[in-house]
């Protein structure tokens, strides 16, 4: 997908070196830059050209907050392969007049490393030879979706794009995974997440760059996929996301009228789902097959993401 700046990215730009990270040189500016000559490749081989050439950053330009809990995990564990999916702006098919939906998430980390007998990892999720897993900090796009047009995420996305302008966000920013030198049984290493950490979760600068960025995008409604994004949303006005059940009002769809004040002075919605992922099925299936639904047809994502469309209809 082609993403595009928001008419308040320089505003964006500034919170996000801010609180989170900054780049040298050029600032995040310079990294935006090169998402989006990435997401405009003429082909996939053209982006393998472009891949490499990806700018990534030192763990030293992360905000203090971040760092001291990765010191913190460090003194009896590994941190390693940090990687940040920057919020990312996509222009409705519809034109510009199509409201924007602000959807937030937490994606998926990126793929585990692989620790060879000297200890070294050895993945390199930039394909960047200088890339050091344990130092360095690797900028991407969430639900690359710059990069996948095929996958279900993207045909989520691509139909969301039909009615919305999107901008796309994640909740906890910061990516990494943790080695506490375990293995299954197989020997394969096993890892935990960052966000298991609830040192990391709690950190206020999450909560902190999230509430400015509603402030800066100025959504029409927010649309959180997951209980992780429902909740740390939402936890900003007090509230928490209540089971998946089918008993729940909307269809399984929640809906919560208690949250940021646009410009008007009306309060904007947030419709929060179970996340899109392969791993939220068992969640999914209870909007899925609710009845409220069964006039809306098609595939199992193309169908959530009319569900999803309608719901925003009926309560945006």
């Amino acid at each position: 997908m082609k993403i595009s700046l928001h008419q308040r990215h320089r505003e964006i730009i500034e919170l996000l070196e801010t609180h989170f990270i900054t780049y040298e040189p050029g600032g995040l500016t310079e990294i935006y830059r090169q998402l989006i000559e990435f997401s405009f490749a003429a082909s996939r081989d053209e982006q393998q050209v472009l891949k490499p050439r990806l700018g990534f950053s030192h763990l030293g330009k992360l905000h203090k907050s971040y760092r001291e809990v990765i010191e913190e995990t460090n003194k009896k564990d590994i941190a390693v392969s940090f990687a940040t999916d920057l919020p990312v702006f996509l222009k409705s098919y519809k034109g510009k007049d199509a409201p924007v939906l602000m959807v937030c998430a937490m994606d998926s980390l990126p793929p585990e490393p692989v620790k060879n007998a000297q200890g070294d990892y050895l993945l390199q999720v930039h394909q960047n030879k200088n890339f050091n897993l344990r130092q360095e900090v690797g900028f991407w796009a969430p639900f690359s979706l710059i990069e996948n047009n095929t996958d279900t995420n993207a045909l989520f996305f691509n139909e969301m794009l039909q009615s919305y302008s999107l901008y796309v966000t994640d909740i906890y920013k910061l990516f990494f995974y943790i080695d506490k030198n375990l293995t299954d049984k197989s020997g394969k290493a096993v890892y935990a997440r960052s966000n298991s950490l609830s040192s990391y979760r709690s950190l206020p600068c999450h909560a902190s760059i999230l509430s400015q960025e509603i402030g800066w995008v100025e959504p029409s409604c927010i649309l959180t996929l997951g209980n992780n994004a429902g909740n740390a949303l939402l936890g900003l006005y007090g509230k928490k996301l209540s089971k998946w059940t089918s008993a729940n009002e909307g269809g399984g769809v929640q809906v919560n009228r208690t949250g940021p004040v646009n410009h008007s002075g009306m309060t904007v919605p947030v419709i929060s789902v179970p996340h899109i992922s392969g791993a939220a099925n068992g969640a999914k299936s209870v909007v899925l097959n609710h009845p409220m639904w069964n006039n809306i047809s098609g595939g199992p994502i193309m169908k959530y993401a009319n569900i999803v469309k309608e719901a925003i209809h009926r309560n945006g």
